[in-house]
């Protein structure tokens, strides 16, 4: 899952900030960590891998279809790369953003009483600060194969 994440630091101390104190926590309190950037495109990659089988197993344009994954499987890990969020100092006054990626339940339905959680360190102090983000919402999860068939159909 996908999240966008902008943090502005309107404070007069520098924080240290890091894409491993991002951290998804549902109702029960289980924590998600975000995903590095291997992993996520590791879990990607699979799909595109599935991609290219299919067309082997039907037979058409095999070749073609297994060049074209490979392809894209670089162009998506550096398109992965360039999106994420990542860490550093943030200064006063200073802002930072990007997308971080979260390996959620297969099928959940919704994320009410969900939490996305930001912990960053004073430069200063040390001291840890928690920033805590409710979310709520459902999530909708449309099969591959049926999105495959819808755009046949049109």
């Amino acid at each position: 899952m996908p999240v966008q994440v902008y943090v502005q630091n309107k404070s007069d101390d520098t924080y240290l900030l890091s894409p491993e104190g991002i951290n998804l926590f549902n109702e029960t309190g289980g924590r998600v960590p975000a995903l590095s950037l291997d992993q996520t495109y590791n879990k990607l990659k699979k799909s595109y891998w599935r991609s290219g089988g299919w067309a082997v197993a039907t037979g058409g344009f095999a070749g073609f279809s297994i060049h074209n994954v490979l392809k894209i499987n670089e162009q998506i890990k550096a398109d992965i790369a360039n999106r994420m969020f990542k860490g550093g100092n943030l200064v006063p006054g200073s802002a930072t953003e990007g997308t971080i990626f979260l390996d959620v339940t297969p099928r959940i339905a919704s994320i009410n009483n969900w939490s996305l959680t930001v912990v960053i360190r004073n430069g200063k102090t040390g001291e840890l600060v928690s920033i805590p983000y409710s979310l709520s919402g459902n999530i909708i999860v449309r099969d591959l194969l049926e999105n495959v068939n819808n755009i046949e159909d049109e």
